[in-house]
């Protein structure tokens, strides 16, 4: 392993160039993800402290948040803001407290851990990332989280998502052990309801065998549905795998995941009634 080289570029342009031109190079935000792979394979690192991309802020209709926002700025956000909101509720009993200030949301999402809190809420707000370096532009939080070619030589600058989309009833189950442990896996659901009726869902489990899943089975159930009549237990779900983990047998988190998407599901109708 030869010298680890540092970047600390001021500007997006600078950014931009490094990544696009050098070799073994990659970003580095609060550095908790470091560790979890093989340092030695990395050439350099380049810090985006000094990019100034931190800011959480309501622009149009989008809520706007930098990839350098750290778990801990998004929940005083939003505290003040919205306590109901979908990253609030996900991010709340996210890790540590000290972990908290450190984790960023754009490293979440560009390593995107099978343990995250943050990719299920992101992919039931129907987020976008904005990317510089060979790619430039605006994807959906999909297109990132399955195309690695959108990964080669680019960074996460910041995370948008419609203001309305997260004006839904919401809840977010961790899989865990104990407060602090990597949940084995996530659930994410949001139901829009008007005149009681449930007009869509969006619904995602996250650290499957799969990595992650839409439940389209359970969403087309409930859609269209009155509220009062909808009855989680006796609902189908759909068809989902999980790997052994060291928390969890794979069989037992099936189970698991059973007994809480309609649990949840349950508390959720039960607000509405």
């Amino acid at each position: 392993m030869g010298e680890l080289l540092w970047y600390f570029p001021e500007t997006i342009k600078e950014l931009k160039e490094i990544i696009t031109t050098s070799v073994g190079v990659v970003p580095h935000s609060g550095g908790t993800g470091l560790l979890k792979g093989d340092v030695r394979k990395y050439k350099g690192l380049v810090d985006l402290g000094r990019l100034h991309i931190s800011n959480i802020e309501e622009k149009d209709d989008f809520v706007e948040i930098g990839a350098m926002a750290t778990y801990g700025d998004i929940l005083r956000y939003f505290k003040d803001k919205n306590n109901n909101a979908l990253l609030y509720k996900s991010l709340l009993n996210a890790a540590s407290f000290p972990l908290r200030n450190r984790i960023t949301i754009g490293g979440s999402v560009a390593y995107f851990p099978p343990w995250t809190d943050v990719m299920g809420p992101l992919f039931a707000l129907s987020a976008q990332v904005y990317l510089t370096g060979e790619k430039e532009g605006w994807y959906s939080i999909l297109d990132y989280a399955t195309n690695r070619e959108l990964h080669k030589k680019t960074v996460v600058l910041k995370i948008r998502y419609k203001k309305d989309v997260d004006t839904g009833r919401s809840a977010h189950y961790r899989a865990k052990r104990t407060q602090i442990d990597h949940p084995a896996f996530t659930i994410t659901l949001l139901l829009y309801v008007r005149d009681e009726r449930v007009h869509s869902a969006s619904f995602y489990v996250v650290g499957t065998k799969d990595k992650f899943k839409r439940l389209n089975v359970l969403e087309k159930q409930v859609i269209g549905k009155n509220v009062k009549e909808i009855d989680p237990e006796s609902m189908s779900l759909d068809e989902v795998e999980f790997y052994g983990k060291v928390q969890f047998s794979p069989e037992y988190q099936k189970t698991l995941f059973i007994t809480e998407v309609k649990r949840k599901l349950r508390d959720i109708l039960e607000t509405l009634k």
